[in-house]
């Protein structure tokens, strides 16, 4: 465009939602082979925070439709903002899982101890998408992992495996008839010569067990003999033969038929097997065949108050619908490094000593529902959102719900309070927002849209065609964090095409400002966009 002429035009709102609906007195032309480009802009956004009280601080949850899964909670008191949207999601995470209780026993029904298939085995987790940078809830619900013949071989290690019965001496184990075996093994009750491990960890975030039944025993071996069980974090010394007592965090022992449980104490780090440990005096451990052997299992769920806790329970068989639950220690178990906050796996773990004929049955445990099998991770943090489901055991169907004040669900990036108002049933209560989190985007861009005017232009959000006037870097502009103040001008103007055949006659001008997905942003003041229109020709010289 050799010959042109530039027109500078400025218009303005007070539109706290940044839309422009501006008149003009006199037509602006817009010429066929008219450019346009952006001249500056100013705006004051919002601060983006919300404080969260007595007015808005109700949540609904809903983890099944049957009585006693329906919780009413407050969320935590504060401001909620960039600052602090990191650990408010945290809390609101263990809130929810707080609930979650594995509950009374009803070994008549449920060997595992578990009369609760609702919550056991579930967890909840609210979090910001670091790709999507949106406001996630999730309810995930994996029911119990029976180690059986047909068990995911990658979700089992054992140490060493025999294809078939070991010979005398052999320290192997088996895997028959769902049950661990080890037959006739001699040694010196290292937990490392032979041992059954998960790869997968607990559900301990929200509540989850781990346990199974001991069986057969057969002569008595003394000090070398009985079994080890209990919980890890070492599983890396689970895959390379290496594992040790003091790698457990927590623990059982029986060394022998009706010897005393001992339960493990770890004090500044170093484990000790005792019978009075967690502050409870225990009781006898009596084997039997079959069903009517004791199961010995690892609880983590929260108190009354909302600590987590790791119980060590005998579930006793007294005989055929006659049973107690005995607690053989109560340990609180952290969940999250108390500095990184990422979260923490805890792997079950059985190891068999010098018995004859040993039977480790209905071995189970109920998984963590975010562990990821193809690449061995479990989600860490609330930045990762690549969650993938264990595809050896399928999600729990159920009918998931979370309603909170709709203030709050608003300034979340929700469109409705309430994320399942027909209470479908579904296996997973995934409940992503429909708009970006504002507060969590450090990477954002503001997009300077023309409603009237038309333009070449095309954007993946839209799909298709836009009329983007220019992209303006949220790292570039925001000049002060505390006010929110936006002030912007091109180092060099990009001049766009307009898509026009004829003439158009503007009296009126039709803009907004959004965020990069389209949302609405909040503004306070006036904001103004300066625009330069180029056409074709020479401007007229009037004479003086």
């Amino acid at each position: 465009m050799d010959d042109y002429r530039d027109t500078l035009i400025r218009i303005h709102t007070d539109d706290d939602e940044a839309v422009f609906d501006v008149d003009f007195q006199d037509d602006i032309v817009l010429s066929p082979y008219s450019q346009i480009a952006l001249q500056s802009l100013t705006m004051e956004r919002q601060d983006k925070e919300i404080i969260i009280d007595g007015a808005n601080d109700g949540l609904i949850v809903q983890v099944s439709s049957q009585i006693g899964n329906r919780f009413t909670l407050r969320i935590p008191h504060g401001i909620l903002s960039k600052n602090t949207q990191e650990a408010y999601f945290r809390s609101v995470t263990d809130l929810i899982n707080n609930q979650l209780r594995i509950q009374s026993v009803d070994l008549v029904n449920s060997k595992a101890g578990v009369n609760k298939p609702t919550q056991t085995g579930m967890e909840a987790l609210a979090f910001v998408g670091a790709s999507s940078h949106k406001v996630n809830f999730k309810l995930q619900h994996k029911p119990k992992l029976d180690l059986k013949t047909t068990t995911d071989p990658s979700l089992i290690y054992i140490r060493p495996q025999s294809a078939t019965d070991p010979t005398p001496g052999d320290p192997t184990i088996s895997l028959t008839n769902n049950q661990v075996k080890r037959n006739y093994a001699s040694n010196s009750g290292s937990m490392n010569d032979a041992y059954i491990g998960f790869t997968v960890p607990v559900c301990s975030s929200g509540c989850g067990y781990a346990g199974a039944r001991v069986g057969d025993f057969g002569g008595a071996h003394g000090v070398n003999g009985g079994f080890i069980m209990g919980l890890t974090q070492s599983i890396s010394k689970i895959k390379n033969n290496s594992i040790q007592i003091v790698d457990l965090d927590f623990g059982i022992r029986v060394k022998e038929n009706t010897s005393i449980i001992e339960v493990l104490q770890k004090v500044g780090g170093v484990g000790t097997f005792a019978n009075n440990a967690g502050g409870h005096t225990l009781a006898k451990f009596t084997t039997a065949d079959g069903n009517n052997a004791d199961f010995l299992s690892f609880n983590i769920e929260s108190d009354d108050l909302g600590q987590k806790k790791c119980q060590i329970i005998q579930y006793k068989e007294g005989g055929v619908g006659n049973n107690t639950r005995i607690v053989l220690a109560d340990f609180p178990i952290e969940i999250r490094d108390s500095l990184t906050f990422i979260k923490k796996e805890y792997y079950f773990i059985i190891a068999p000593f010098n018995n004859d004929n040993i039977k480790i049955q209905q071995v189970q445990l109920t998984v963590d529902p975010y562990f990821n099998v193809d690449n061995n991770k479990i989600l860490l943090s609330s930045e990762n959102n690549e969650i993938q489901a264990i595809p050896s055991k399928r999600f729990g169907v159920s009918i998931f719900d979370i309603e909170l004040s709709a203030s709050v669900a608003d300034y979340m990036g929700y469109n409705l309070s309430r994320f399942n108002p027909q209470g479908e049933t579904t296996n997973q209560g995934d409940y992503l927002a429909d708009r970006i989190f504002e507060n969590s985007v450090t990477a954002d861009c503001f997009v300077v849209e023309l409603l009237n005017i038309p333009l070449d232009t095309y954007d993946s959000f839209k799909k298709g065609r836009a009329n983007v006037l220019a992209y303006v870097p949220y790292s570039e502009v925001h000049i002060d964090s505390n006010s929110g103040l936006v002030q912007y001008e091109p180092s060099e103007r990009y001049y766009l095409d307009l898509n026009n055949a004829s003439n158009i006659l503007l009296r009126n001008i039709k803009a907004r400002i959004v965020a990069i997905d389209y949302s609405k942003i909040d503004l306070q003041g006036i904001a103004t966009i300066s625009m330069i229109l180029r056409r074709q020709g020479r401007p007229l010289i009037k004479p003086m």
